[in-house]
């Protein structure tokens, strides 16, 4: 799989990945996937826009895939092993918002680009906007806030998010 990696880090423990995906021939599928199944977290909950369920991309089995053909970025982790815990879709729309948050019970949260021309993706420990790309995959540490400034832009902006935790040994 061809991609290209970018990383930024300001300690161990707090890091930024971007990932390029090449192959974008799931994206129309991803959303087409998500306007069917946007639901009662829509406005919700951080995301003030509309979303999926929590587990929604978890049975995808293409998103899976993407996932597994992934590996080399999830060997730089220094975790063991990974487990995918939760991967809901996002559509913001203009005036919509994400709300400045962390995902700090996860390991690894992660954002998947299907749009691009949005608002970006703003991380203020990093003072770095991530603007979107269709098939940028931005890894970033579970205790990173990050927010999405409203959007001002006619055209919807799509994501796949996700949290990733290391998997305990016995």
């Amino acid at each position: 799989m061809e991609y290209t990696v970018t990383t930024q880090s300001i300690k161990k423990d707090l890091f930024i990945i971007e990932y390029q995906i090449k192959d974008l021939s799931f994206i129309n599928d991803f959303k087409s996937l998500i306007d069917k199944n946007v639901g009662a977290l829509s406005y919700k909950t951080n995301v003030k826009g509309k979303m999926t369920h929590w587990d929604f991309f978890k049975s995808v089995p293409q998103f899976n895939e993407i996932l597994l053909n992934m590996g080399e970025i999830f060997s730089a982790f220094p975790f063991k092993a990974l487990t995918l815990v939760q991967a809901w879709g996002n559509i913001l729309e203009k005036g919509d918002q994400v709300v400045i948050h962390n995902h700090r019970y996860n390991h690894i949260s992660a954002i998947l680009y299907l749009t691009e021309k949005g608002p970006g993706t703003y991380f203020p420990q990093f003072n770095k906007t991530v603007f979107e790309k269709i098939g940028k995959f931005v890894f970033f540490s579970g205790e990173a806030n990050h927010s999405v400034a409203k959007s001002n832009v006619k055209q919807k902006r799509y994501t796949v998010a996700c949290n990733f935790n290391e998997i305990d040994e016995f």
